[in-house]
C-alpha cells in the first residue's frame, strides 16, 4: 500500500506509468457509476490517495496509540469515504 501511495511514474520502472493509468481508468469508471466525473473524479481520487497515504504513515510510524485494530479503523474510514462521495456528484 505504501508503494501505491508514494511512488510516481517519473521515478519508477517503465511499466509503472501504464499500470498507474490502468488503475486510474478503473477508479474513474467506478466513480462514473456513482455519477462522479471530470474534475470531481480527480478530486475524489486525490481524496482517496490522501486517505490511504495518511493510514500508511500512521501505520509506519506506529502513531495510533489507542488499543483499536488498525484494519478496523481503515475499513470504517473507507466506508465513510464511499458514503461521502455523493457530495462530488455532478
Amino acid at each position: 500500500m505504501s508503494a501505491a501511495t508514494f511512488r510516481t511514474g517519473e521515478t519508477d520502472s517503465p511499466e509503472w506509468p501504464a499500470t498507474q493509468l490502468q488503475l486510474v481508468e478503473i477508479i474513474f469508471s467506478a466513480l462514473a457509476q456513482l455519477g462522479i466525473r471530470g474534475a470531481q473524479a480527480h478530486h475524489a481520487l486525490r481524496i482517496l490517495r490522501s486517505f490511504v497515504r495518511g493510514f500508511v504513515l500512521h501505520e509506519m510510524g506506529a502513531s495510533f496509540l489507542e488499543p483499536l485494530e488498525h484494519d478496523e479503523s481503515y475499513e470504517l474510514g473507507v466506508r465513510a469515504l464511499i458514503e461521502g462521495l455523493s457530495v462530488l456528484r455532478s
